[in-house]
């Protein structure tokens, strides 16, 4: 069995010999979507979107020899690449009156950088969260489905089997298979992507 770890750290050194596309490639695509999630959550103009996207890739391409995994994970360091990256777009458009209202608290506040860690770190989970239930629904159809969705509204299990016409044994026993295969997917993506 392949250690997740071993494996990351070694996919890191071969993305620093920046000929190994392949390495490269690899490292982009697996992180291109939570940096787009991310800069969305931020509220990043749709204009700017790409470019600062890029501009994390860039970074991140520049700045990978300078990760050290035995001072942290590889997510956190990323996120420090968006975050600065991020942080210095606003600074470069604060001179614009329009875009200077939407970032202002980013840029002069000591909290609000905490406050971008904390935003940060909940996106993260939002979209691992959201990746693991897109991942389920190839795994389950209908009413297993259903019924996680049902209980996620706040809909109590008389209102599912109102609603579903399923027996309140049933409803305990989808909801409880597709909880388990929840809490297995999003170990197994943390494990893909944080390397834990």
């Amino acid at each position: 069995m392949t250690d997740p770890d071993k494996t990351r750290y070694t996919l890191i050194q071969k993305a620093l010999n920046l000929s190994d596309d392949r390495a490269w490639n690899e490292l982009h695509d697996q992180y291109i979507n939570f940096i787009y999630y991310l800069l969305r959550q931020m509220n990043v103009n749709e204009n700017d979107l790409d470019d600062i996207a890029q501009r994390v890739m860039i970074t991140m391409m520049e700045k990978l020899k300078a990760y050290d995994s035995s001072r942290g994970k590889f997510r956190t360091w990323l996120m420090m690449v968006i975050k600065s990256t991020t942080i210095m777009h606003f600074r470069k458009v604060k001179s614009l009156q329009d875009k200077h209202d939407v970032y202002e608290a980013h840029l002069n506040e000591e909290a609000a950088e905490t406050d971008m860690d904390v935003l940060i770190e909940k996106q993260w989970i939002n979209y691992i969260t959201s990746v693991a239930k897109q991942r389920l629904k190839r795994h389950f159809r209908g009413d297993a489905i259903k019924v996680f969705e049902l209980g996620l509204e706040g809909n109590s299990v008389e209102e599912i089997a109102e609603k579903t016409g399923l027996g309140k044994s049933s409803i305990y026993t989808l909801r409880q298979r597709v909880k388990k295969a929840l809490m297995r997917e999003t170990k197994s993506l943390m494990l893909d992507l944080e390397g834990e």
